[in-house]
């Protein structure tokens, strides 16, 4: 079966879509708000198959800050970031206006691994990363996986020019899929769900699609 890397576990949701479609694939899901660590496991214990890591992947070993927003009271756990500038992104901004008037940040300690070290001679069909903002601190320790595996990568983005420009060098082309038309399109500008493929790929399109 596949091998995929779910980086930014979140709250399962990416385990339960993949589990759906592709039944036997070996996933291995990372996330490092410990928030979310009993409903990971309670999911994982659903399928075979499923590994959660309670870490976050980056570009070296270390302990960083976990920034919840935190909005009339009401904390937003799953836009967590160890990245104090993913906030002042105006999208972003927006966003927590939103959902009311009076933010705070709530601090956690999280502990993040670099990537290529425990993905060592790891084999990956398909690389998700959600991880508000962080994306290229994951990626920057890809290089191992990407040269060994050339993976697919289902990027929630939130630096769509940097991972796009880093993704591009590697030899991927960002495609954006369109539901209604149950297409893949080549995309130019920045998009929040993107899919990168390599300029080699030569599987089926209605594979990934189906994904």
């Amino acid at each position: 079966g596949l091998t995929i890397i779910d980086v930014g576990a979140n709250r399962s949701q990416s385990i339960v879509s993949f589990k759906t479609i592709l039944p036997d694939a070996r996933i291995l899901s990372y996330e490092a708000n410990a928030f979310f660590g009993p409903v990971l496991s309670e999911v994982a214990s659903w399928f075979e198959n499923v590994a959660i890591f309670n870490v976050g992947l980056g570009r070296d070993d270390h302990r960083a800050m976990l920034h919840v927003p935190v909005v009339n009271g009401k904390y937003y756990w799953e836009e967590g970031s160890i990245r104090p500038d993913n906030f002042e992104k105006p999208w972003v901004i927006d966003r927590l206006a939103s959902y009311g008037d009076k933010l705070i940040f709530e601090e956690y300690a999280v502990e993040i691994r670099r990537a290529d070290g425990l993905l060592t001679n790891t084999v990956a069909d398909i690389v998700k990363i959600d991880v508000e903002g962080a994306e290229m601190d994951v990626l920057m320790a890809m290089e191992d996986l990407v040269s060994l595996s050339r993976p697919i990568f289902m990027i929630e983005n939130s630096d769509w020019e940097n991972v796009t420009a880093w993704l591009n060098k590697r030899e991927y082309i960002c495609y954006q899929y369109l539901q209604e038309e149950n297409l893949l399109v080549p995309l130019k500008e920045a998009c929040t769900n993107s899919i990168y493929l390599p300029i080699d790929y030569s599987g089926s399109m209605a594979a990934i699609i189906s994904r």
